[in-house]
């Protein structure tokens, strides 16, 4: 059977955060974390968020939305994931900075790492979910069995795509997709 957290955790912005949170409930796992400050996300206050169990970070401030969520989140899970484009910047970096001076386990994935792509046998473009990646990533969740799964990475802006992306690549993985 494919390890499934208990809860998924997520701060709630555009891109690869809202995917987590969508993916888990299509699944009825759990979701929660925390958002930042007046549940900014990059494209308003997002308070919906809190219908996914999120709740503002009592140190997030107008001047910093995002820091103490983001540091929050890596904190309070056994695992992160983070989901980004090259190169590992700005809150992906501050994620992957936390991680590793908190200990606490990261698994970072390029976009180029969640899709196989090719030409079928009438030579047109095909694009799904990448197999190995797949089973690596099963393996590490198979492995460390994280109750709580912090799903991070950039937001839509910075990766176009990559809140679709991020949702079917967890589905494949949690054998829905």
């Amino acid at each position: 059977m494919i390890w499934r957290p208990s809860i998924v955790y997520s701060g709630g912005n555009t891109g690869a955060d809202v995917s987590g949170l969508r993916a888990a409930r299509r699944l009825n796992i759990p979701t929660g974390g925390w958002a930042a400050w007046n549940w900014m996300t990059e494209r308003g206050p997002a308070p919906g968020l809190a219908g996914y169990g999120l709740r503002i970070h009592p140190n997030a401030t107008e001047r910093d939305p995002y820091s103490a969520r983001t540091d929050a989140n890596v904190h309070s899970a056994d695992l992160t994931v983070l989901f980004h484009r090259p190169p590992l910047d700005g809150g992906s970096w501050r994620t992957f900075r936390t991680a590793g001076r908190a200990d606490r386990p990261c698994h970072v994935l390029t976009r180029a790492d969640l899709w196989l792509n090719g030409r079928d046998g009438h030579g047109d473009p095909i694009r799904e979910p990448h197999p190995e990646t797949i089973y690596r990533f099963r393996c590490i969740l198979d492995e460390l069995r994280p109750e709580v799964l912090n799903v991070a990475g950039n937001r839509e802006s910075k990766s176009p795509g990559i809140q679709g992306d991020v949702y079917w690549f967890l589905l494949a993985v949690w054998g829905e997709g």
